[in-house]
């Protein structure tokens, strides 16, 4: 499980490719994964679509982890919250 992740956030995340990021993280996430790399894929995918500037999608994510990541999260979605508040 982390090895996969590993694998699609080297091959994505880290070269700036939000939206592969995306598609690659949601094929992930509909396999057999445990809980905590769930949580960690979720709060990823989270992250690339705040990097694409779809904030509201970003914030729906981020919503899904809250539990899991509550200092994280509650940072991110005011970064968040921000941009779909005040647009760019």
């Amino acid at each position: 499980d982390d090895f996969l992740l590993f694998e699609v956030l080297k091959n994505t995340f880290v070269q700036e490719k939000y939206e592969e990021a995306i598609v690659l993280l949601n094929k992930l996430n509909g396999t057999n994964i445990s809980e905590s790399v769930r949580n960690r894929v979720l709060f990823y995918i989270a992250e690339a679509y705040f990097f694409t500037g779809d904030f509201e999608e970003a914030a729906k994510g981020f919503v899904k982890v809250a539990q899991a990541y509550p200092l994280q999260t509650k940072i991110w979605m005011n970064y968040t919250l921000d941009r779909i508040a005040i647009p760019e």
